[in-house]
C-alpha cells in the first residue's frame, strides 16, 4: 500500500519563531541586492526631498546693555537684571502686536513685516538680543534696523527711564541660520528602508510554503519522511584538482560519513520494503527540477551494491539524461534511447561502476519528445529483461509535477520514493507531483527530505549532521529547466531525427 492520504493539511499551526529567524536569514542571502536598493532608494528620496523644500533663513540680531536710571534700594546688578528681563518680555509682546508691525511694515514700505522678530535676554546679565529672521540677508538686517529705530520710544512707555547701549551688531548676515538638514534626512530614508526590509522579509518568511523538516511531510502533505539526506560541500583543494569533478558518491572518501549513514538509512527502508512486498524496481523522482533526485538515485544504488546485491540504475530522465555525471562517467555513446529504439542491445549499453555489482544505463543522448518511447512496450520489455538479471532495478525519472514521463514510467515501476529538496519547491508542486504519481498507483514509499541543514542557513534538520550544499545541476547547459519547459532545447533537424 502507498505511504500516501490524499489532501494537505490546512489546519493552522502554531507560529515557529525559530523557522521565521531561518526564513528572515535566507531571504537576506537570497535578495540583499535587493533590500540594499530599496534603503538606498529611501534615503535619495528623503534626500531629494528636503533639498527640494529647504528654504535658507537668514538673522540679523543686536545684543544691548540694559541700565535703569534708580535702583529703589536694590543692587545696581539685580535691578539692572530684572530691568532687561521684564524689558525682553514687554518687548517681545509690544514687537509682535498689530501697532507695532504695522509700524515696521511703513518703515520698510511693504504690506506686512516679511520675517520674524525674537526678543530674549543673555541669561545672568542684564542684557538683551533682539533677533529678525527673513528668507533674504538683506530684509533680515533691514527689519532689525527698523525695530532699532522705534524701540527707544517703545522701551521708554514700557519700563521707564532706561538706557540701552548697543553691544554687538550682526551687520547684514553671510550665511543662512537654519541648518540645511539633507544629511539627516538621508540617515532618516535608510533607516526608513531597513524598516520597510525588515517588513518584507517576516512577510517572506510567513507567506513562504516550503518543506523544511521532516515533520512538514506529515503536518502539511500527510505523507512520511523516510530519511533526512544531509548537504554536502568539499573542502577547497588545489586550482588544479579544483578543475575536475568529484562524485558525491557514499565510496568517495571526502563525501562526509552523515551523508553515509544517511544513505545507508535509506538502503535499510528499501531491504525492508522489499523484503515485505517482493518489490525490485524502485522509481525516484521529485517536484521539481535542482533537487538532487539524480544523486539520491546514485546512492541509493551504490548503496545497495555495496552490501552485495546486484543492481542496475536505470536514466529515464530522457530530456535530461545526468546519471552519466552523477558517477562521472567518461563521454557516454549510447544508452537508453539507444534500448528502447533497438540500436543497442542492453548488455551492449551496460556500464559497470568500478569493481561494484552496480550496472549503469545511462540516457544516451536527450531527445524532447519521450512520450512515443516511454508509453511503448518497449519500456516494459526492457524493465522485465532487467528484473530477470537483477536483484533491485533503480529508475531516475524527470520530475513528475512538470511533465508525464515520470508517470508513464511508473506505471512499470512496482514502488517509489519521492525527494523533496529542503526549503526549495512550494508545497503546492510538491502535492501536484506526488498527486501525479500516486494516479499511477505505484507503491509510494515515502518522501526523502533531501539537502537536509540546520542553523541560519537550515531549517532544522533533525539530526546532528550539518553539511553545506552540493551541487545539484548535472548535465549539458543546453538541457534547461524550468516551469515552462523542462528538457532539451532543440537543435534543429537533429532533435526531429532522434525522437522518430
Amino acid at each position: 500500500m502507498a505511504e500516501y492520504s490524499s489532501g494537505q493539511n490546512t489546519a493552522p499551526s502554531a507560529i515557529d519563531l525559530g523557522t521565521i529567524v531561518d526564513d528572515v536569514w535566507k531571504g537576506f542571502l537570497r535578495i540583499w541586492w535587493l533590500l540594499l536598493l530599496i534603503i538606498s532608494i529611501m534615503a535619495s528620496l528623503f534626500y531629494v526631498h528636503v533639498k527640494i523644500i529647504y528654504e535658507p533663513k537668514y538673522t540679523a540680531e543686536a545684543t544691548y546693555l540694559v541700565t535703569a536710571a534708580s535702583y529703589y534700594g536694590y543692587t545696581e546688578s539685580y535691578y539692572n537684571e530684572t530691568t532687561a528681563s521684564g524689558l525682553a518680555t514687554s518687548l517681545e509682546y509690544v514687537l509682535n502686536s498689530t501697532v507695532m508691525q504695522k509700524t515696521i511694515a511703513e518703515a520698510l514700505d511693504v504690506q506686512s513685516v516679511p520675517g520674524t522678530i525674537e526678543v530674549s535676554v543673555v541669561e545672568e546679565t542684564n542684557m538683551i538680543t533682539i533677533k529678525a529672521t527673513a528668507a533674504s540677508a538683506q530684509v533680515a538686517y533691514n527689519i532689525l534696523q527698523a525695530v532699532i529705530e522705534s524701540y527707544p520710544t517703545i522701551a521708554e512707555s514700557v519700563i521707564g527711564s532706561t538706557t540701552l547701549e548697543v553691544m554687538s551688531e550682526s551687520g547684514v548676515p553671510t550665511e543662512p541660520s537654519n541648518e540645511e538638514w539633507s544629511k539627516g534626512a538621508a540617515k532618516t530614508g535608510i533607516v526608513v528602508g531597513f524598516i520597510i526590509d525588515i517588513l518584507l522579509l517576516f512577510l517572506y518568511s510567513l507567506t513562504k510554503k516550503t518543506i523544511r523538516k521532516e515533520k512538514d511531510f506529515s503536518k502539511i502533505l500527510n505523507v512520511r519522511c523516510i530519511a533526512a539526506v544531509p548537504h554536502v560541500r568539499f573542502k577547497k583543494r588545489s586550482k588544479q584538482a579544483s578543475k575536475s569533478v568529484e562524485a558525491v558518491l557514499m565510496d568517495n572518501f571526502r563525501v562526509p560519513p552523515g551523508f553515509v549513514e544517511a544513505m545507508r538509512s535509506v538502503r535499510r527502508r528499501i531491504e525492508n520494503h522489499s523484503l515485505d512486498t517482493r518489490d525490485k524496481v524502485y522509481l525516484v523522482t521529485s517536484a521539481l527540477p535542482e533537487e538532487g533526485k539524480s544523486t539520491v538515485a546514485a546512492n541509493i544504488a551504490l548503496s545497495l551494491a555495496l552490501k552485495g546485491e546486484k543492481v542496475v540504475i536505470v536514466d529515464m530522465d530522457l530530456r535530461n539524461p545526468s546519471l552519466a555525471d552523477s558517477f562521472v562517467l567518461d563521454k557516454v555513446k549510447c544508452g537508453t534511447i539507444d534500448v528502447l529504439k533497438e540500436r543497442k542491445q542492453i548488455e551492449d549499453a551496460l556500464v559497470r561502476y568500478k569493481d561494484t555489482s552496480l550496472m549503469i544505463l545511462p540516457g544516451g543522448k536527450a531527445i524532447s519528445k519521450t512520450s512515443r518511447v516511454l508509453s511503448s512496450e518497449k519500456v516494459e520489455k526492457m524493465i522485465t529483461t532487467l528484473k530477470k538479471e537483477f536483484d533491485h532495478v533503480i529508475l531516475d525519472t524527470p520530475p513528475c509535477a512538470l511533465l508525464t514521463d515520470a508517470t508513464m514510467v511508473a506505471a512499470q515501476a512496482e514502488a517509489a520514493i519521492f525527494v523533496v529538496r529542503q526549503d526549495f519547491a512550494r508545497v503546492d508542486k510538491i502535492y501536484e507531483g506526488i498527486e501525479n504519481l500516486a494516479e499511477t498507483g505505484v507503491d509510494i514509499m515515502g518522501c526523502l527530505l533531501n539537502g537536509a541543514e540546520v542553523g541560519l542557513t537550515g531549517a532544522g534538520y533533525s539530526k546532528s549532521y550539518s553539511y553545506a550544499r552540493y551541487g545539484y545541476g548535472h548535465g549539458d547547459k543546453r538541457y534547461g529547466y524550468g516551469y515552462g519547459g523542462y528538457g532539451m532545447k532543440e537543435e534543429g533537424s537533429d532533435a526531429e531525427k532522434n525522437d522518430k
